[in-house]
């Protein structure tokens, strides 16, 4: 029985782990997990496409200043170039627009691109949908410039005398990102803009 005890002991102390037997892992191989996109991870009241936040990036590449050609080359079927709300007068002064229909958000969207001299100095979008898609669409869009953007500005809603619900966001070059919706008629604009008018 001792015998059997000492045979036990023996073969157990005897029986070495070896760290050649364990593989090495060289971490300079090792796939680091790619960082998760904020974008990506919001659960949107109104689905937005990839092609959607494509041509809502155009906010922030049409930036102030950039002449026709410019904005052109960021979106090459965008339409010519005529006198700002069609007034000859406005266009004597320098004033002219660029008015572009869109196919997005499920739908068709105007882009309105208006420049002083051939110079930017805003530009926006709208579209028009029933009440309870304008609100779901409302909704996606503050959450999807804020995730790129951080927190906006907003108007309080009251109840009683509302008819717009709006977001903004000061950009670092201090123009404005903006975001309204109209309540009485389900109209949504967003743009961006160097004077505080919308």
């Amino acid at each position: 029985m001792v015998g059997m005890l000492a045979s036990c002991t023996e073969s157990n102390t005897d029986s070495k782990v070896s760290n050649d037997t364990i593989p090495s892992i060289d971490s300079s191989k090792l796939v680091k997990p790619k960082p998760l996109n904020v974008q990506d991870t919001i659960q949107y009241s109104f689905k937005l496409t990839e092609e959607d936040k494509k041509l809502l990036s155009l906010i922030e590449k049409v930036e102030p200043g950039f002449s026709y050609m410019e904005v052109q080359k960021e979106y090459p079927t965008l339409k010519g170039i005529r006198p700002e709300s069609s007034k000859d007068y406005l266009a004597e002064e320098g004033y002219t627009e660029s008015l572009t229909p869109i196919a997005m958000l499920a739908g068709e969207a105007k882009w309105e691109v208006n420049f002083k001299d051939d110079s930017v100095y805003y530009h926006f979008f709208v579209c028009q949908k029933n009440e309870e898609e304008s609100k779901k669409v409302f909704e996606s869009l503050t959450w999807y410039f804020e995730s790129k953007y951080g927190s906006s500005s907003r108007d309080p809603l009251e109840e009683e005398n509302t008819y717009s619900q709006s977001a903004a966001w000061k950009l670092k070059d201090n123009s404005t990102l903006f975001l309204k919706y109209d309540l009485n008629n389900g109209q949504l604009f967003w743009g961006r803009r160097i004077d505080q008018a919308l």
